[in-house]
């Protein structure tokens, strides 16, 4: 597995946001405020593809403890760390993935008493637009209109996000929000950001 250095070291270069008015560094600051009240375990995400590991960096910033996953199997992620620590306690995890680990994680954290509480798929909308459509905490979505701005740094405000979500959360709503960006994504293929928590 990939540590944190090493990750930030092969990774792309941790570049200052280009959101104009600051919007990034309040939800930066918003994210941390929440961490604190709903500590995330982990972050993963799927190293493999540039969006991902601009997620896992955004994750790295807020101090948020992640783990790059390879070709989107969380085998190893599964048996030698996240099945242990949800034996210990329930403790809420997000990530940046494609259907199936997230489908995998979801049906494993429903026998330990957890559920998505959080969820964005982001899906290819043609001429570089991205369709993200988000159900999750009223407080959470809100946060989300720091999207329409963002162009390319859409995967580092969604990792802001997650990172607010609390468990037991009100009653979801959903959002859609539409965002340009010059790098569409791989295999013009939804991708999902989530949040899996304990149960209220």
């Amino acid at each position: 597995m990939t540590n944190r250095r090493e990750f930030l070291q092969i990774g792309l270069t941790a570049t200052a946001m280009p959101l104009a008015g600051g919007l990034f560094a309040s939800t930066q600051a918003a994210a941390k405020e929440h961490v604190a009240d709903i500590p995330l375990y982990k972050i993963v995400f799927d190293a493999d593809f540039a969006q991902g590991r601009q997620f896992g960096e955004a994750a790295a910033r807020l101090g948020v403890p992640f783990h790059a996953m390879a070709r989107g199997d969380v085998t190893d992620f599964w048996y030698h760390d996240l099945d242990l620590a949800w034996r210990a306690a329930p403790q809420a995890i997000a990530g940046f993935t494609r259907h199936g680990p997230l489908f995998v994680l979801e049906r494993l954290a429903w026998d330990r008493g957890m559920r998505v509480v959080l969820r964005a798929e982001h899906r290819p909308a043609g001429d570089g637009a991205i369709e993200h459509v988000l159900t999750g905490p009223s407080a959470s979505l809100s946060r989300a209109a720091v999207l329409v701005p963002a162009g390319d740094e859409w995967m580092s405000v969604m990792a802001g996000v997650v990172s607010q979500c609390a468990a037991g959360c009100s009653a979801p709503t959903t959002q859609t929000i539409i965002t340009r960006a010059s790098q569409g994504l791989p295999g013009n293929e939804p991708f999902y950001s989530w949040v899996i928590a304990p149960r209220a």
